[in-house]
């Protein structure tokens, strides 16, 4: 009997653990579990009703399917558990709601959850989309209400919104305070991933600007869209078209000027290996380099002042690895060597910088050479190219990437339980290195690798790579993250199946590459991907050139573009209302009082609303 009595304890314990498994991870609308899982999913307040929940498994197309089923199925529930002790005009008006209530959960038009990167309830959206209890008060008049909730809780669980009104509406109209949170629902955030065309049929590892097209990318593929393409295309207005059929051998770095493409890598062409090949006038030319035929490249950029193209070169004579350059005068010349291989190259304002893995001594061979000793994984040819240095300061123990966002560099990098260092991601300013993300803050079991670095212009980095994240405010994902420049902690933007590689932003949106073939609603997407940014209504903002600036500010922004704003509201980070009024001569004054951070400016007019992304 006692046996029993634990194996019984033992399996309800067990369903408890799945359902917060569930609750921290997120649950994707297509998994296939019990009814009660995903409704927790949407509202946790069903752990008090889970008697009631249908114990079936359920999949659904979508959150919007899910959600309308939860609303439903607590409609149900109150029609059926109405009280007998209230008046008639209380029950008149419950029901009456109920069935308004069951309307709009029958059109499945719910709020967007634009600023938190986990499930969150929202009150009303940009879009003016009322969540479920925000509808109910406007169906039954209670506007005022409403616009005082959406400024001051807008994106609150109803327990935390202290608006004076909502406990005399509630009773006015027969409902308890605990029957309104468990009515009102919780939302996916927007980070919402669609594949490019078809995709391709194999890894995507890079992506770079290209002059002419959104971008240029290339991996390890025989087919593009469908279509024969070996390893390299382009995409621009929303198609994917391979380079010139493609190129034979691996490709580890790109980049494109005034329509021209370079490529660098072990490049085969009848049979030889090559460094370096351009696409110019739709025709592939392959590059070898003096005494080092048969060389490879790991790592290619366009030239310093006075020289075309640098490259760092792998070859069966040497050890480690050279640096060369290609002259106006079409000389390649060897510029230095290391003990070790780059991975990037990138140019800043502190001069062009390489990274990846060597900590031995580098030596220079112009101007009669010199040696730079003890180097750590990163040297810089400096400013105006006149003099080479290093940073001996501790960093990863391979650095894959590099990227300049201001006067700053962060260096991405790899980690694990056998790795010397645990720094992942890093910063450099103003002569020292500071760790910013640790092996341990990551939730990979055994390596961290942070494989690109992209800046959206806000006070955010995108970090794409191989880790797992289970951030400080309850963001869970995979192998896509946001770095808070100005909050200092990560947070997850998806779920996806494998790693990603590389990662592009620009005005269309974030785009990403990757051994990843499909995201956490089960999509297909095949190696790339894009998430669509869209911050407000689309066809109003592209009605004007809004202008909203200084961005960063400081004390005060200016606005343009747009007649008639009447108001405005800034939001912080956690959707609080921090500053709001009228906008007088298309100016927002008195903000030096607000703290350094990233928020939302939303703008209205009589009859518009528009939202901008600042930061200080």
């Amino acid at each position: 009997m006692l046996f029993k009595s634990n194996q019984f304890l033992l399996t309800i314990l067990a369903v408890f653990l799945s359902f917060q498994v569930f609750a921290v991870k997120s649950l994707t609308p297509k998994t296939n579990v019990t009814h009660y899982n995903h409704l927790f999913e949407v509202n946790q307040q069903w752990e008090k009703y889970a008697d009631f929940a249908p114990i079936e498994s359920i999949t659904f197309d979508s959150d919007e399917d899910r959600i309308q089923s939860h609303i439903n199925l607590v409609i149900n529930y109150l029609v059926e558990h109405t009280s007998s002790d209230l008046t008639a005009s209380q029950k008149d008006n419950r029901i009456h709601l109920l069935q308004e209530l069951a309307e709009y959960a029958d059109a499945k038009t719910f709020p967007k959850n634009t600023v938190y990167q986990h499930r969150q309830p929202c009150f009303v959206d940009e879009n003016e989309t009322h969540c479920a209890v925000g509808y109910l008060m406007a169906v039954s008049g209670h506007n005022t209400l409403v616009a005082t909730i959406r400024s001051e809780y807008n994106y609150a669980y109803l327990k935390d919104i202290k608006t004076d009104g909502v406990s005399k509406w509630a009773d006015e109209f027969g409902f308890t305070l605990a029957e309104l949170m468990w009515i009102q629902p919780t939302y996916y955030p927007t980070n919402h991933y669609d594949p490019l065309g078809e995709g391709t049929n194999g890894i995507v590892r890079i992506m770079e600007r290209a002059y002419g097209a959104d971008f240029v990318f290339a991996g390890d593929f025989t087919e593009l869209d469908g279509l024969p393409c070996l390893n390299i295309g382009v995409y621009e207005d929303e198609t994917l078209t391979c380079l010139g059929g493609g190129i034979a051998g691996t490709v580890n770095a790109v980049y494109s000027k005034l329509g021209d493409y370079y490529v660098f890598g072990a490049l085969i062409n009848d049979g030889v290996t090559y460094p370096m090949a351009t696409f110019i006038d739709e025709t592939w030319t392959y590059t070898s380099i003096p005494t080092r035929e048969g060389a490879i490249s790991t790592a290619g950029f366009h030239g310093p002042y006075g020289y075309q193209i640098e490259l760092a070169l792998s070859h069966p004579a040497i050890a480690g690895q050279e640096i060369w350059f290609l002259n106006d005068a079409g000389e390649w010349i060897k510029k230095a060597a290391i003990d070790g291989t780059i991975y990037d190259i990138a140019s800043s304002g502190y001069g062009h910088v390489y990274v990846g893995n060597f900590s031995s001594s580098i030596t220079v061979t112009e101007d009669g050479g010199y040696d730079l000793n003890l180097a750590k994984n990163i040297l810089i040819r400096k400013r105006h190219y006149e003099e080479w240095s290093v940073i001996n300061q501790p960093v990863s123990d391979t650095i894959k990437c590099v990227k300049e966002v201001g006067s700053t560099l962060y260096f991405g990098g790899s980690a694990s339980t056998d790795t010397e260092s645990d720094i992942c991601l890093s910063r450099y300013n103003l002569g020292t290195i500071s760790p910013l993300q640790l092996f341990s803050h990551f939730a990979s079991p055994s390596y961290v690798s942070i494989n690109d670095i992209a800046y959206t212009y806000d006070s955010k980095i995108i970090l794409a790579g191989d880790f797992v994240t289970d951030g400080e405010f309850g963001t869970y994902g995979r192998y896509l993250a946001y770095y808070h420049l100005i909050y200092d902690h990560l947070e997850a933007i998806a779920r996806l199946n494998k790693s990603t590689a590389c990662v592009y932003w620009n005005s269309s949106g974030l785009f990403i590459g990757g051994e990843f073939t499909a995201n956490q609603t089960g999509e297909t997407l095949n190696h790339l991907a894009i998430q669509r940014e869209i911050v407000g209504d689309p066809e109003s903002i592209n009605e004007v050139q809004l202008e909203v600036f200084p961005n960063p500010f400081v004390n005060s922004v200016q606005v343009k573009g747009i007649s008639g704003i009447k108001t405005y509201t800034l939001m912080n980070q956690l959707g609080q209302i921090v500053k709001q009024g009228e906008v007088e001569n298309q100016s927002i004054q008195e903000l030096a009082d607000l703290p350094k951070g990233h928020y939302i400016l939303i703008l209205k007019t009589e009859t518009k609303e528009w939202q901008v992304k600042l930061i200080k």
